[in-house]
């Protein structure tokens, strides 16, 4: 029987800096949106499940525009990010209208993942060797009953990850013998006038090197990763100083967390896999351009799910 392996899709972000639904703009020559490469080169490189995390009120829209193009070509289905959704009973405090962040968003996917698995954002074009490069992890990943749990992380350099066109959020990795040790989240990053790149962690602003490495939600874990991150997230909802009409969960912590309690090793394997995104609206000729070029190298084929349905979905 073949490996499984199921690949978990962030796709429940509305993109307010893009101004819109990201991952339903089209930009390939046949309307393919970002997240179809993303899956077209998933899928080939050996993940077998697809687990894309909504908003409920998203559905519709992401079934008719997004997912018809490959429902006979992959196996998927969805997990719902929903705000009372969480491991505490917060029923006593108000209504949580915006989104808990992306630890959250994975936490919504644990009743849908059996498998080791990979993370990523649904706006996000990795390359394939990123797949790759997880599948190969994640074929080495055993659950740990008296150790550290096994996760990779593929990070790329921070220069080549930034948009000219307005700051960014990245995961700012420090990393020692290929090892993971920390994963900060840094917001507001952006290279100025100067040409040094500046960021904000927590209320600092700091200076990074170009080459610093960094994480665009790339990962690979196994299934006991969920019972880690639904501690973290108790322990984040219970902080005496937490905001919980506005404060976010983000995995960068969870996963810090793990580590720095000896529950999580993280690899973070060198690659030359490249990255391009839409931050902003302005990101879109460029985008496109880059695939166009892709495509033109034989890399992606113009019309990219073909007319034939996977044999096993037939």
């Amino acid at each position: 029987m073949k490996e499984r392996f199921t690949l978990v899709i962030l796709a429940a972000g509305m993109g307010s800096r893009f101004g819109g639904l990201k991952q339903l703009q089209a930009l390939g020559p046949d309307d393919s949106t970002l997240l179809d490469y993303s899956l077209f080169d998933a899928q080939r490189a050996g993940f077998t499940d697809f687990v894309f995390v909504i908003r409920p009120e998203l559905e519709a829209d992401f079934e008719r525009q997004v997912a018809s193009r490959f429902k006979h070509h992959l196996r998927y289905r969805y997990a719902y990010q929903k705000a009372d959704d969480l491991p505490l009973d917060l029923s006593n405090q108000p209504e949580r209208q915006k989104p808990w962040g992306t630890g959250h968003a994975l936490w919504a996917a644990r009743g849908q993942v059996d498998t080791n698995f990979g993370l990523i954002n649904a706006d996000d074009f990795y390359g394939r060797e990123a797949y790759e490069t997880l599948i190969r992890a994640l074929r080495e990943a055993k659950p740990q009953s008296d150790g550290p749990d096994e996760a990779v992380l593929v990070a790329y350099p921070l220069h080549r990850t930034l948009s000219p066109h307005g700051p960014v959020s990245r995961g700012v990795c420090k990393v020692e013998n290929g090892k993971l040790q920390e994963l900060t989240e840094y917001t507001h990053i952006e290279q100025h006038a100067d040409e040094r790149i500046r960021g904000v962690s927590g209320d600092d602003t700091e200076e990074l090197a170009p080459s610093t490495p960094v994480s665009l939600n790339c990962f690979g874990f196994t299934p006991a990763f969920f019972d880690l991150l639904g501690k973290s997230m108790q322990t984040f909802l219970q902080a005496p100083d937490r905001n919980l009409s506005k404060d976010e969960f983000y995995l960068p912590g969870a996963v810090t967390e793990g580590i720095q309690q000896d529950k999580l090793r993280v690899k973070v394997p060198s690659t030359d896999a490249t990255w391009f995104g839409m931050t902003y609206r302005d990101d879109l000729p460029q985008v496109q351009a880059r695939l166009n070029s892709l495509i033109a190298e034989g890399i992606y084929p113009s019309e990219l799910w073909g007319r034939e349905a996977h044999p096993g979905l037939q």
